[in-house]
């Protein structure tokens, strides 16, 4: 019997875990104790474009971001990228912008890259270095924006909102519009891998949050440039009517999109739930069946007061059982 085939907008390949930056911030399990029970390592080239090949013939998906780690560090990325362009995807990069010098910038545009996510953390050096773990790294990524919109390619700067720098982000947006920059992520530092050692010194309050959002809602006023909050600010703690020229994401269950690590796993989280499951052999619609039905039992058992932030995963559920039951 042929079952149809799920549909996702978007593929999240995670190719290396290498990096060459050390951001105080990254939520990167790996970048978490090494007494985290996570699997290290990537997939060889050859594993790689099988795992792709699979993973977009069974999803329908034409769409795909390439992340890390840092995916320049990857001697192979370029093969990569031609493999998704012969299949006619899109593909999104996000980097560090460290070695996104001329000559790289070139090949990946050439290559069908259509859009750059790169960070811009503050409009001061010294701030953007010190949240990097790297001297250099804000020079490096004004230079990498630069060298894409001399080519014509597509800039998304992401601003990691922290307690360090949740204060400069009208003046970053102002920094990122000068660059030509296509819009500007607002992501509140989401706890997780390195991050959880720095908790006092980069968790912002919610009061300071709303601070910034009214700051980004300004900028965004002011400057005609997009800013989407993309990860999730529970509705509970802010008015959203409030930001009318700022977009807000809510949980990623909601959305058909698929993240996947660099030796072909899958990971969905839910508030603290994580499912893992490898998909290089069974078909996915294996894993969209057993993590409907797995995220919303645990669920119903969440607290009361955790009921209203979870609303929205719980919808998701239900429509993501119901498209892994059609499926």
């Amino acid at each position: 019997m042929n079952l149809p085939r799920p549909h996702l907008h978007s593929l999240i390949f995670e190719v290396t875990q290498d990096c060459n930056h050390a951001c105080n911030y990254c939520y990167n399990v790996w970048r978490g104790p090494q007494t985290t029970p996570y699997p290290r390592g990537q997939l060889d080239t050859a594993r790689t474009l099988e795992l792709l090949g699979k993973a977009l013939v069974e999803t329908r998906c034409f769409h795909v971001t390439l992340t890390g780690g840092e995916p320049l560090l990857r001697p192979d990325l370029l093969q990569i990228i031609e493999f998704l362009q012969q299949r006619r995807v899109q593909v999104t990069l996000i980097s560090n912008g460290h070695l996104l010098d001329e000559t790289m910038a070139l090949a990946l545009v050439e290559r069908g890259v259509g859009l750059f996510e790169l960070p811009l953390l503050s409009h001061r050096r010294e701030v953007h270095d010190a949240l990097s773990g790297v001297q250099g790294a804000w020079d490096a990524v004004l230079a990498a924006m630069a060298n894409v919109r001399l080519l014509h390619g597509q800039v998304i700067a992401a601003f990691v909102a922290t307690r360090q720098n949740i204060e400069h982000i009208y003046e970053t947006v102002r920094l990122a519009f000068a660059f030509g920059a296509r819009g500007v992520m607002f992501n509140r530092f989401n706890p997780g891998g390195r991050g959880r050692e720095h908790l006092a010194e980069l968790l912002p309050t919610v009061d300071e949050v709303r601070v910034a959002l009214v700051a980004a809602e300004a900028a965004a006023a002011e400057f005609g440039i997009p800013i989407s909050c993309s990860i999730p600010i529970q509705p509970c703690l802010i008015d959203l009517d409030r930001y009318p020229h700022l977009s807000f994401g809510f949980c990623v269950v909601t959305v058909p999109t698929l993240p996947s690590t660099p030796w072909g796993t899958c990971a969905l989280a839910i508030t603290a739930i994580l499912f893992w499951v490898t998909f290089s052999k069974p078909p996915l619609r294996n894993f969209w069946l057993r993590s409907a039905w797995s995220i919303s039992s645990q669920l119903r058992h969440l607290p009361a007061q955790h009921v209203h932030g979870a609303w929205s995963a719980r919808v998701g559920v239900k429509l993501l059982r119901r498209s892994a039951m059609a499926s």
